[in-house]
């Protein structure tokens, strides 16, 4: 099922990392591309854009300047084809799965790291299969399992830092290089607190 991972940035400049680990992770499988959007592109030209590219799968990183655009964007794309599956993840909608299932039209979220469970999602949708994979929330199907993926495997994937995609902006856009994940903080006001763990590359 030919699938688009998304997100919207904040600016052209940045780049999303996420998006292309979830690439790397998922292509050698999966009909999937990535494509990234700002908070500045108009709604309508997004929701075009997608729908051109006939998708049967659209996956949004979900993030707190991003997520009442995708809140949008979701309802309109399910309103223009109500068949397309809708998958939320990032830290936004990770530990609130149940309101962003109730509340926004989406299929699935995935709660935590992708690189594993995204991958596995696509395959259960595309052979009909029963869907029980860690991280993986839809109505009817909530726990508070978050998904974590061994840095040792993400480390196995192809880089995500030289995809033919990149080569013709990347001189002009930021470069966001992944060198550990998790937090040795435990800020009361962030998400990152809720993780618990820290591990280099």
């Amino acid at each position: 099922m030919k699938t688009l991972i998304t997100t919207l940035n904040s600016k052209f400049i940045h780049t999303s990392l996420s998006l292309r680990l979830l690439y790397v992770a998922s292509y050698h499988e999966h009909d999937v591309d990535f494509k990234e959007y700002t908070i500045k592109d108009s709604l309508e030209h997004i929701i075009e854009d997608i729908l051109r590219m006939q998708c049967q799968i659209v996956a949004f990183s979900s993030y707190i300047w991003n997520i009442e655009y995708i809140q949008k964007i979701c309802a309109m794309l399910k309103r223009r084809q109500p068949n397309i599956i809708i998958i939320l993840g990032g830290p936004e909608v990770t530990y609130e799965a149940d309101y962003f299932l109730k509340n926004y039209q989406i299929d699935y979220v995935i709660c935590g790291e992708g690189e594993v469970a995204f991958p596995a999602l696509l395959k259960a949708i595309e052979n009909h299969e029963k869907i029980d994979i860690t991280g993986v929330q839809y109505l009817g199907h909530i726990s508070e399992d978050v998904a974590c993926v061994p840095l040792s495997y993400v480390e196995s994937l192809d880089s995500p830092y030289i995809l033919p995609q990149d080569q013709d902006n990347m001189s002009k856009r930021i470069l966001y290089f992944e060198s550990s994940r998790g937090c040795p903080f435990q800020c009361q006001y962030c998400l990152s607190s809720l993780e618990k763990g820290f591990t280099f590359f």
